[in-house]
């Protein structure tokens, strides 16, 4: 009992002292001011590290990167151990055969995995500019893409330990837990502090953790577009950057709103299960029609020249075909199950957040 009211306690902290959450995204509220400052203070931070350039990468990549390594260690050591961590770590690792058959799953692996390696956004191509011409790249991108598959299944035993203990505990299944998105992060894990010696000191390094993830994420992602720009048009960074990430603030205060939770979900939604696709879908058209996939693996170093019919295959045929039946099928579906009960304006700007 005392755990199922710490749950709803954590619940009602998250949605009521901490969004001031409305009762539909038909109310917005206004502004929650808190949430607005530090939206600025971070992206002010993002701005500074994306006019920083190279500089700021290497060191938000050597410093902040291990972070999460050490912090989720001392997370997993601590579920593991708990009672009923076995079931919700089971649920991770034994699949729902029927659900397999379901377009939606792929489609939300595919998402995930692009939003994982950053694939499609412009990240890789501006972390690779700053290598030597001609350098190898394909052991690079196995490894990132093994890396990131790795630690993404580190992260879920974890959490799926912390919700296996908490249905344990509650008696609730696990799906009937806690909702999946920011849910996790300050519903499930604040209970998980409270079950560790000083949590006050875990609490603060896991927050840390969270803000050093979301700032490295942003620079990563906001710097493909300032750089190219500037590079473009001739451009100083240092004057460009202030101006889109001031028309990002801006545009971005629905999502601090009391409404904002809302927002977040439906973008969350619509834009990887979407634009993801449509991204990597163009990139291998282009890439394969336009620029040319002959040309292109001319140009990579002769270590990587062994897999060259494999890439040519894959950027020509299979991902095109993959990617668009992945596609056609999500559209279909959505079409007919419209998504988490909103009202038609709202799928409507999800429709046209999915379109870019």
């Amino acid at each position: 009992a005392r755990m199922r009211e710490s749950s709803r306690m954590a619940r009602l902290f998250w949605e009521a002292s901490v969004l001031h959450m409305s009762a539909s995204i038909d109310e917005t509220g206004g502004v929650v001011g808190t949430l607005a400052l530090a939206y600025f203070v971070v992206l002010s931070v993002v701005c500074l590290g994306v006019v920083n350039g190279a500089k700021s990468i290497g060191i938000l990549n050597k410093v902040l990167m291990p972070m999460p390594f050490v912090v989720l260690l001392a997370f997993f050591a601590r579920a593991v151990t708990l009672p009923g961590a076995s079931h919700g770590i089971g649920l991770l690792f034994v699949p729902d055969v029927a659900r397999l058959a379901d377009p939606s799953i792929w489609v939300a692996a595919v998402s995930q995995l692009f939003f994982g390696v950053s694939a499609g956004l412009g990240t890789l191509t501006t972390y690779a500019s700053y290598t030597p011409p001609g350098s190898p790249v394909v052991g690079a991108a196995i490894l990132v893409a093994l890396a990131n598959s790795a630690f993404s299944i580190f992260a879920g035993v974890t959490v799926f330990g912390f919700l296996g203990f908490l249905s344990h505990a509650t008696d609730v299944p696990v799906p009937q837990i806690v909702a999946s998105g920011p849910a996790l992060a300050f519903q499930i894990f604040p209970i998980a502090f409270g079950l560790m010696p000083l949590p006050h000191l875990w609490a603060f390094l896991f927050f840390l953790m969270l803000l050093n993830l979301g700032i490295s994420s942003a620079v990563s992602m906001t710097s493909p577009l300032i750089l190219s720009l500037c590079e473009a048009r001739g451009w100083r960074t240092s004057r460009l950057a202030p101006v889109l990430h001031l028309l990002a603030y801006v545009t971005g205060l629905i999502y601090v709103t009391r409404a904002g939770n809302y927002w977040l979900e439906l973008s969350d939604h619509f834009v990887p299960m979407f634009l993801t696709i449509i991204i990597g879908l163009a990139q291998c058209v282009l890439v394969a029609r336009g620029y040319g996939a002959r040309r292109l693996l001319s140009e990579l170093h002769p270590d990587d020249q062994h897999l060259a019919r494999w890439w040519a295959f894959s950027w020509r045929l299979l991902l095109p075909i993959l990617l668009s039946i992945l596609l056609v099928c999500q559209i279909v579906a959505e079409a007919a199950t419209p998504f988490g009960g909103y009202p038609p304006w709202a799928l409507t700007v999800g429709w046209l957040l999915s379109c870019g």
